[in-house]
């Protein structure tokens, strides 16, 4: 870890939310490493993270777990925490873990997935959608082979479509 939890949240000034991004950065072709960055004014800050091999194949899942491990141990259990992730690590267990630990996941998906709203058959994400360009935020049950209740954020102006446990008139993909 980079930073002491002390030193980490003492800059907040009282504030009390965090974001923190999840991210796999490669290090030239040799090595890769699986990181964890807090999130402020444009910046991200690595505080936690762990070097990898780029030639030999492991599951990246017991490092992932390690590392949210770490961070949520200096993090008070009453702050707001959003967790960030790009498209090529959403997994259900990442999901579910960030949610055990109490925290807000926030992670991108790719637009191949298929959801439904309650009472509703599975379809495509551009069924969902009200008009072209137009944001989209709504309670539903994404993945039909392993469901899971959450809500869906769309906004196609920028390509983005997020899945949150955040209600949806509480959340915004733009973020």
């Amino acid at each position: 870890m980079l930073l002491s939890s002390a030193g980490l949240l003492s800059w907040r000034h009282g504030e009390r939310r965090l974001a923190l991004a999840l991210d796999a950065t490669s290090l030239s072709d040799r090595f890769v490493a699986p990181v964890v960055s807090v999130l402020s004014r444009g910046c991200a800050i690595p505080v936690a993270w762990k070097v990898l091999s780029a030639h030999r194949r492991e599951a990246w899942r017991p490092h992932w777990k390690r590392l949210l491990g770490q961070i949520a141990d200096g993090i008070p259990g009453d702050w707001f925490v959003l967790v960030l992730a790009d498209r090529g690590l959403y997994a259900r267990w990442l999901y579910q873990d960030i949610r055990h630990r109490g925290r807000r996941p926030f992670l991108r998906i790719h637009c191949q997935a298929r959801f439904r709203l309650p009472d509703r058959p599975y379809q495509p994400l551009a069924t969902l959608l009200t008009g072209p360009g137009m944001p989209w935020s709504e309670r539903v049950i994404g993945f039909n082979a392993a469901p899971l209740t959450c809500t869906l954020l769309i906004a196609w102006t920028t390509g983005k479509v997020i899945v949150t446990d955040l209600p949806p008139d509480h959340a915004d993909a733009a973020w």
